[in-house]
């Protein structure tokens, strides 16, 4: 069963764990806005992680991911209202640096 779109953990072939706005097909997961979860920062595994972030969690901004279903290996449904504020602050974090190096190139 394919959940229903939204924000979520997906957890991919190789180990890699994501959460971001996800939308799915019957060939695509796609991930809108993702952050990879490089360190979970967990005592409990990755379901704790459902509840947000811990103080431990470490996430680095990816952006827009397109994921072939065979890749897929689950998704971990979250409380979208524990993932906001986390989340806000990385996508402005990212956004900023984004700003920075356009304007590094624009100097050079």
């Amino acid at each position: 069963m394919i959940p229903e779109n939204g924000l979520q953990i997906v957890v991919v072939t190789e180990g890699f764990v994501y959460v971001g706005n996800v939308f799915v097909n019957e060939k695509w997961v796609i991930v809108e806005n993702a952050l990879n979860i490089r360190r979970w920062g967990t005592t409990r595994g990755l379901g704790e992680l459902r509840n947000g972030p811990t103080e431990e969690t470490v996430l680095d901004y990816v952006g827009r991911l397109v994921i072939p279903m065979h890749a897929l290996v689950h998704f971990v449904e979250v409380y979208e209202d524990r993932w906001i504020d986390p989340l806000d602050f990385y996508y402005r974090e990212a956004y900023e640096q984004d700003r920075k190096a356009a304007k590094t190139q624009e100097t050079e």
